[in-house]
């Protein structure tokens, strides 16, 4: 056993002379903290928030007055009804004890034969389809317009081209080095020092009179205004609703004291993709682009190659050559922002009846299949990222919280450093581990090591 007492001497001897304390304790308490916060994190991931539109209501209440339910209310109600089944489906199938994914089949098949609602998964999926038509009618000239707009963005960044090169001299540089010996010999180095740089700006004025030919294109093939988007939100909630948004924010821990329950039930009308996407092209197309058209058309005509040499790497370049990248990055943007509204309109309610025919295939397969629960978890990350491309500002589809787990890490660290601090200082001012006899000797032999406190005859 004197290979455990050597080891315990060694290591009392170590604390006492070293900072250890405070490298322990911190790595001690970061540990533990990150621990049980990625412990609590995987519980909360266990729920996802639920906001159900009240489709129901929002039928009855406009019957009621005599009005009819747009297209657009239809379909992003229904379409964030249809991830709420889902998503509820999966919150309860972690509190029945079972196989999570065999539990998530059993809840996916109640929602899939309405669960005593009115609208089931399949209905559900249905109403997207049926009203997703006249919506893609209404931004046909945008969805149109997106092969135009990519060819400009193309002969735009081809209409120049930038490239630099940079210029040295070479220095030499002689100094005398002693051998030790009294004697010293020269060494000769070089180095390469920068002088310039020279800037190419090479346009090619094909590229550039086509810019200008497709500018007018694309303002004749997208409209400046399209007809508003309709939606309305239910005017009261029901219970089920209040039901499925209060405990699932009373599983994320959420003071669920004073819901809002019709404002949880708007949250699909506010967040709606649309409402602020399609403002955003408008404003574009009569705004942004028009200026940087009609900017590069001032400038083509007199467009051409250039180069000069500065004392710096890069350059923003002429007149004429920042007003074609301008124009490059301006309709770029209006590319992005269109290929985001087709993403929208066609890819996504695509998507969804895929995931449905999954959901269909799911509730019919048996638990042994090989790809069983790898279907299940393919069916909850397809209806997260459906519900988040159409609702980007909608309730949290990913609850486990990687930030908090990374902020509860660095709050252990923080901590356990001052503690260790603490008791490193501690134990050197009062020298605690001698006066507890823990510690056998004072100094290490011949002086070579010593303690960073002197221990004095009374403190034994």
């Amino acid at each position: 056993m004197g290979f455990i007492k050597d080891a315990y001497q060694k290591t009392l001897r170590t604390l006492a002379t070293t900072h250890a304390e405070i490298y322990f304790m911190a790595g001690l308490t970061a540990a533990t903290a990150g621990f049980f916060s990625h412990i609590h994190e995987l519980q909360r991931a266990q729920s996802r928030p639920l906001a159900f539109s009240e489709l129901s209501q929002m039928v009855y209440d406009a019957e009621k007055s005599g009005d009819k339910l747009s297209d657009d209310s239809y379909f992003y109600a229904a379409s964030n009804d249809w991830y709420m089944k889902n998503a509820e489906a999966y919150n309860h199938s972690f509190a029945s004890g079972i196989d999570q994914a065999e539990s998530f089949q059993h809840e996916l098949t109640n929602k899939w034969f309405g669960d005593g609602h009115k609208y089931s998964t399949p209905k559900l999926a249905e109403e997207v389809s049926r009203h997703i038509g006249p919506i893609i009618k209404r931004y046909k000239s945008f969805l149109g317009a997106q092969s135009t707009v990519e060819s400009l963005e193309e002969v735009a960044s081809e209409s120049w081209y930038y490239h630099t090169i940079d210029h040295y001299h070479t220095e030499t540089h002689t100094e005398t080095v002693s051998d030790g010996d009294g004697k010293s010999h020269t060494e000769t180095t070089t180095e390469e020092v920068y002088d310039n740089t020279t800037h190419y700006f090479d346009y090619h004025p094909q590229e550039g009179k086509l810019a200008v030919d497709l500018s007018h294109k694309v303002l004749l093939e997208v409209p400046m205004d399209v007809d508003p988007i309709k939606l309305t939100k239910a005017k009261m909630t029901n219970a089920d609703g209040e039901d499925a948004a209060y405990r699932s924010r009373k599983s994320l821990g959420e003071d669920v004291k004073k819901l809002d329950y019709l404002m949880i039930s708007g949250i699909w009308e506010k967040a709606a993709v649309t409402k602020s996407l399609i403002p955003q092209i408008i404003n574009q197309r009569n705004n942004n682009l028009p200026a940087a058209m009609l900017r590069w058309q001032q400038y083509e005509p007199n467009a051409h190659s250039d180069s000069y040499t500065t004392s710096w790497r890069v350059d923003s370049g002429p007149d004429d050559y920042r007003a074609a990248k301008e124009l490059q990055r301006t309709i770029s943007s209006f590319s992005h922002d269109l290929a985001h509204l087709r993403k929208v309109v066609i890819d996504t309610p695509l998507a969804l009846q895929r995931t449905t025919e999954m959901i269909n295939d799911f509730v019919h397969a048996q638990k042994s299949d090989k790809n069983f629960h790898k279907l299940s978890e393919k069916i909850l990350d397809n209806s997260s990222e459906i519900y988040s491309i159409l609702f980007p500002e909608g309730v949290d589809t990913q609850t486990y919280r990687l930030t908090m787990v990374a902020l509860w890490t660095l709050a252990g660290l923080a901590t356990g450093a001052g503690i260790g601090a603490t008791c490193d200082y501690l134990t050197d001012k009062y020298g605690t581990y001698g006066k507890l006899g823990l510690l056998k000797e004072a100094s290490f032999e011949d002086g070579q090591l010593r303690f960073r406190h002197r221990a004095r005859a009374s403190d034994y």
